[in-house]
């Protein structure tokens, strides 16, 4: 793929992709090697300061918010949201070292908001409810932007199955405290976690994705040497629903469901922290 250089192209496809975009507020996710724009001359800091304020201009001043999750407070259980740094992509943490005082305050699911007119800082106390971050962006319409970034970086998937109480995961208390400027507030994060076995719960990433293109909730437009894709959260959500009803393991492979055949025969459905872990500590 050729490296691109001229910034202009790269400001008219963004502007022509949030015009078709609906919603306010958004999460972005990206991955901006993929999309392949690297301007001569300039650094990576000037390069990352240059997208932010391409996507500021082109969204006209929705609320965007950029996912900074930290992984540290399973094992520390301490979350600092001013200085703790994102460890999910260079443009995220770049957002979240410009407005370090607007980033949510739930531990290891947090986000960087910019333009936030009202979004919610609060801590949730389960990562993927209705009162979580996705909750809140599903319930006044929101959507989901990836800017270069594949299906994968779907986050969103863990509140669809959080409302579908899917048998999979389960899930798992994390105990700590949030540090905000000099104060400490003791929270237990609840979120669903994997088993601790390789393999046995995979996505079929590109057949739900296809599925989404053809049914037009998943929309795309071009971006340098990748595109833009976007959904309305209420829209995935509700149809990814509707599918889990009726086949509680959708989203996942083929190989994925017989994995988890045998774990059922061994843990029971649904699986249970207690019946997979017990006492011993995981990884989430």
């Amino acid at each position: 793929m050729p490296i691109l250089t001229s910034i202009e192209p790269i400001r008219a496809q963004l502007a022509e992709a949030f015009a078709a975009i609906e919603g306010d507020p958004l999460i972005v996710h990206s991955d901006l090697v993929r999309i392949g724009f690297a301007p001569r001359g300039r650094s990576l800091d000037q390069q990352l300061a240059d997208w932010v304020a391409m996507i500021l201009e082109a969204s006209q001043g929705r609320t965007l918010l950029f996912p900074t999750f930290n992984y540290d407070f399973a094992r520390t259980g301490v979350f600092r949201p001013a200085t703790d740094p994102g460890q999910v992509g260079a443009l995220n943490e770049h957002v979240r070292r410009l407005a370090p005082d607007e980033r949510t305050r739930t531990p290891i699911f947090n986000f960087a908001i910019l333009n936030r007119k009202g979004f919610p800082l609060d801590p949730s106390t389960h990562a993927f409810d209705d009162d979580s971050t996705f909750g809140r962006l599903r319930q006044v319409g929101g959507g989901v932007v990836f800017l270069g970034a594949g299906p994968e970086a779907n986050t969103f998937i863990h509140h669809v199955e959080e409302a579908s109480a899917i048998p999979y995961r389960y899930l798992k208390p994390f105990r700590g405290v949030i540090e905000v400027e000099g104060e400490v507030r003791p929270i237990t994060l609840f979120y669903r976690v994997r088993p601790p076995i390789a393999r046995v719960v995979d996505y079929d990433w590109p057949r739900l994705a296809d599925d989404l293109r053809a049914r037009g909730i998943l929309r795309a437009s071009p971006l340098g040497n990748a595109r833009i894709e976007f959904y309305r959260a209420p829209e995935l959500y509700d149809y990814w629903c509707r599918r889990l009803r009726d086949d509680v393991h959708f989203l996942l492979t083929p190989a994925s469901r017989l994995r988890l055949a045998e774990m059922y025969a061994r843990h029971g459905k649904p699986l249970t922290y207690d019946s997979v872990e017990g006492a011993q500590p995981a990884a989430p």
